[in-house]
């Protein structure tokens, strides 16, 4: 008798190759619809943590004049490589600062100047801070102070626009009153949860 052959039948495992050719089609469809929604993101995240940054340094500037006899200033600066802003207590005649030098090393070489703080925002990121209505200090910068103990800036009704220019270009406008009370509205309404600007 013949021996039987016992043969058993498997299951195939894994994909076809028309099968797989679905899934990468898939895929890419996919990412091609999620990665401009995830970039636009990324650029409204970044608006957002730079402007609360400067919301609250330039309250921090505020109330640091009121505990203070000298000024306190804020300087912001633009160059093709970077936006940036300083904050310094000034005791002595004003000089040159350059915010877009190492952090630390600000007013470096300046009489009369203490740097409290600097932020660096590199244009590679896509985001720029501009005063609107700036108040010239000296060349390239343009800032306002706090005057000692009474906290009211030397430039009210300051604007300041934290743009990005990737996305759909989200904006933050950061504004003072003649108080020196800081707002965040946004000035084409694009931010839920933000006041628009008036």
């Amino acid at each position: 008798m013949l021996a039987q052959l016992n043969i058993s039948h498997r299951d195939p495992r894994g994909l076809s190759l028309v099968e797989l050719m679905v899934v990468i089609a898939v895929l890419g469809i996919v990412l091609a619809v999620a990665i401009p929604s995830f970039g636009d993101m990324l650029a409204r995240k970044r608006v957002q943590l730079i402007a609360a940054e400067l919301v609250s340094d330039l309250a921090f500037a505020r109330s640091e004049s009121g505990l203070k006899s000298y000024g306190i200033h804020t300087y912001f600066q633009q160059s093709p490589v970077m936006s940036c802003y300083l904050i310094v207590q000034r005791t002595g005649p004003i000089d040159r600062c350059d915010c877009s030098r190492e952090v630390g090393s600000a007013c470096a070489g300046t009489i009369g100047l203490t740097e409290i703080k600097t932020a660096q925002i590199p244009s590679s990121t896509g985001v720029t801070i501009k005063v609107l209505a700036p108040l010239a200090i000296s060349s390239g910068l343009t800032g306002l102070q706090f005057s000692p103990l009474h906290m009211v800036p030397s430039a009210p009704e300051l604007k300041v626009l934290v743009a990005s220019s990737r996305g759909s270009q989200p904006k933050l406008q950061i504004e003072l009153n003649g108080m020196g009370r800081v707002k965040l509205c946004c000035p084409d309404g694009s931010f839920t949860g933000v006041q628009p600007c008036v």
